[in-house]
């Protein structure tokens, strides 16, 4: 999933270059998105899944990509 996000974030980043306001808010959601809190990171080394918040925060990041990226697609 992960190597999705940053597929279709690399080709709507080229397509957004001229744009500073599409790639900041672009920047911004990969960055809050890819954080991982040190108690999630507990609880995933011991039970070898992602919390639910780091599951619900990994598919709202991949709901959002894919619209900027189909926006990108329009421009």
């Amino acid at each position: 999933m992960w190597i999705l996000i940053w597929i279709l974030g690399a080709i709507a980043t080229y397509r957004l270059w001229e744009d500073v306001r599409w790639l900041a808010i672009f920047a911004i959601i990969l960055v809050l998105s890819y954080q991982v809190h040190p108690d999630e990171q507990q609880e995933q080394n011991k039970t070898g899944m992602f919390p639910t918040i780091t599951a619900n925060r990994l598919m709202w990041t991949f709901i959002l990509v894919v619209i900027i990226f189909i926006y990108s697609l329009f421009i």
